[in-house]
């Protein structure tokens, strides 16, 4: 692993995405004990939660730093952008406490049950997780139908010879942005997949 390795920095984009969650702790752990400089992008609450000392919060024409936990941002600011991971999160700690009890989580009554997440809440989400995933993987399928076409009408015998060059970059700047749709909505559709094994865990 690159931690183990001492770079001075680290640039990590979306770290914990298609990681089980002995992974994401292990990788916490590692890094909580690198010396140098670790700069992340992260949608996992949780993950920023534990890490996070300074917060770089990006608008359009606009950079604001705040030094601190992501709690701190959040109080500062007064936003929670990743609070709709709120239940994942918990979901998450449910199942790392149902790890640690184990045999003896049968016995209760220790007031340990307290933060627990519902089965309600994890049966609701569940079923939000499935009808995103559901309108994801439309998405996907049109976004390929449309660069499948695209990408026939750029194979055509004589179609930049009659067709206009604007037209033409009309099409280029349109099957870019289909493609990019095509990637973001790829990479939500793994982030998704993996909040359904988290939470399907706990059913």
């Amino acid at each position: 692993m690159l931690v183990y390795q001492k770079p001075n920095l680290l640039l990590l984009d979306e770290p914990t995405n298609h990681l089980d969650l002995e992974s994401i702790e292990a990788l916490i752990a590692a890094l909580r004990s690198f010396d140098g400089t670790l700069i992340f992008v992260s949608h996992d609450r949780w993950f920023v939660s534990q890490l996070a000392t300074r917060v770089v919060e990006i608008r359009p024409g606009e950079v604001t730093d705040y030094l601190g936990t992501y709690e701190d941002y959040v109080h500062a600011s007064g936003d929670d952008h990743l609070d709709a991971d709120t239940v994942l999160l918990k979901a998450r700690r449910e199942k790392r406490r149902k790890g640690r009890e184990g045999k003896a989580s049968d016995r209760g009554g220790d007031g340990t049950r307290s933060s627990a997440l519902s089965p309600h809440d994890v049966t609701k989400e569940i079923k939000r997780l499935q009808r995103e995933l559901e309108e994801i993987t439309e998405a996907i399928e049109v976004h390929e139908a449309r660069l499948d076409s695209i990408d026939a009408s750029f194979c055509e015998d004589g179609f930049y010879e009659r067709t206009p060059p604007d037209q033409v970059t009309l099409l280029e700047q349109e099957r870019a942005e289909t493609d990019d749709s095509l990637k973001a909505d790829l990479q939500r559709w793994g982030e998704v997949e993996s909040q359904l094994e988290v939470l399907s865990s706990l059913v």
